[in-house]
C-alpha cells in the first residue's frame, strides 16, 4: 500500500509527510478490516475466506474494466 502511495506522490510531484502516509494507511486498513469483518459475519464465513473472496472479486472486476 505504501508503494502505491509513493507512486501517487511521484505522479503528483508532491511529497507527503510521513504522518500523512501513516494516517492514510491506517484509514484504509481500518475501512477494509471493517468491510471484511461485516461481510464475514453476514455470510457466516471466517475472515480469511471472506478477504480472499473480496480480493478475488476486486481483481476480476479490475480485469473486466480493462477488457480482459
Amino acid at each position: 500500500m505504501v508503494s502505491y502511495y509513493e507512486w501517487v506522490q511521484n505522479l503528483q510531484q508532491f511529497p507527503w509527510e510521513k504522518e500523512t502516509v501513516l494516517s492514510r494507511m491506517e484509514q484504509r486498513l481500518l475501512a477494509v478490516y471493517r468491510e471484511v469483518s461485516r461481510r464475514a459475519h453476514e455470510r457466516g464465513v471466517d475472515m480469511r475466506t471472506c478477504a480472499y473472496e473480496l480480493a478475488t472479486r476486486r481483481v476480476a472486476q479490475a480485469m473486466s474494466l480493462r477488457g480482459f
